[in-house]
Formats: structure tokens, sequence, C-alpha cells
């Protein structure tokens, strides 16, 4: 879903949603709550940062993790850490953080 269909489900304009999104201290409380309740009613969740267009934001770059597994990809000592990590994603991507994975036949 995008920025202007919950812009038009709150009755309001996208750059209002955007406000919302990224600077909620500039928006009337009203208003806030009104397109947060839209978002939460459609389960919105904003693209993360490092994928959207347009003029960059002037928050903090994502924070990055990164994880490197040595060996072959299918190591079965491996699948219950390599499992963990991968439900694990979706949730610090919410909070701006970065996971990647890397595989390597040796070091």
């Amino acid at each position: 879903m995008l920025i202007a269909e919950i812009a038009r489900r709150a009755k309001v304009s996208p750059a209002t949603v955007s406000r919302v999104i990224n600077q909620p201290h500039l928006v009337a409380p009203d208003r806030l709550a009104q397109v947060q309740a839209v978002m939460t009613e459609a389960n919105y969740t904003p693209t993360p940062l490092h994928r959207r267009r347009g003029p960059k934001s002037r928050l903090a770059a994502p924070k990055k993790i990164g994880v490197w597994f040595v060996g072959a990809r299918k190591n079965p000592n491996l699948n219950w850490f390599q499992e963990q990590l991968l439900q694990v994603q979706p949730s610090i991507e919410k909070q701006r953080v970065e996971l990647s994975l890397l595989f390597s036949q040796s070091p």
C-alpha cells in the first residue's frame, strides 16, 4: 500500500502521512491519531528508509549488522542459527537495522 492510499483513507494529504511517519512532532495531535489509526487498520508498515524514493531524510542512516557464515550454505550445523536470523530480519528492519547474511566456502 502506498502513502497516497493511506492519505485518501485518512482524508489528509500524502505530505501529512509522510510527516506522521518521519516527523510526527510536526503534525497536529488529532491528525496524527487519525492517520495512525488508518495505518494500523490497514496494517501499513512504511518502506525501509534505504529503499524510499524522493529526497533523503535527515534521519540517521540505518544501522547495519553483518553475519558471515563459513562453510557450506546448507550445513546442517548452521541451519538453526540461519533460521533464527531469517526470522528476526523483518522485525529489525522496522527498527531501521539492516541484516546482511554472507555465505562463504572458506574464510
